[in-house]
Formats: structure tokens, sequence, C-alpha cells
């Protein structure tokens, strides 16, 4: 909760907590959300992971919460998303 409030205190234990489950798309839904509120370009490599095991009809929902962050590493990894997915796919 503290990272939807832009508080990056509480993106540690998240990741750690979500590093020690098993996968799953509601602990992943929850990572991707802070991770993008919180806009840290350092995070792309653990967006990249959870996009990589992403159903189809996930992608859709992690493109539109992510889309709001910036830098150019993330600015490259929508772009792969908008490439392999197609942009008609996410709309």
């Amino acid at each position: 909760m503290l990272t939807l409030f832009d508080d990056s205190a509480g993106l540690e234990p998240l990741l750690r907590y979500w590093r020690s489950q098993p996968a799953s798309d509601e602990l992943d839904r929850l990572v991707y959300r802070a991770v993008a509120v919180l806009d840290d370009p350092q995070q792309v490599p653990v967006l990249k992971q959870i996009y990589a095991r992403l159903e189809e009809y996930n992608k859709q929902q992690f493109y539109w919460t992510v889309r709001i962050m910036s830098g150019s590493e993330m600015l490259a990894f929508r772009k792969q998303i908008r490439e392999e997915v197609g942009m008609s796919n996410l709309k």
C-alpha cells in the first residue's frame, strides 16, 4: 500500500515477498502497479520478468499500467511490448 501512495519504503519488502512466493498473477499485479507508481527505472528488469510470464490476456492491463513510467529504458521496453503484442491488441 505504501508504494501506491508514492512511498518507496514499501517496495523492497514487497519485492522480497514476491521473490519468495510461487508465481502468481495477483502478486505480479501488485508488484507492477507499485513499480509503475514509483516510476523507478531500476525496476525495469522486474517488469520484464513479470511480462515474460504473462498470459496474452493480461498483457493489455500490464502495458497500460506501466505506460505511466518514463525513462529511456522504460520507453524501449514499452516499444518492445507494442511490437510483440501489437498496438491493436493493447487497445
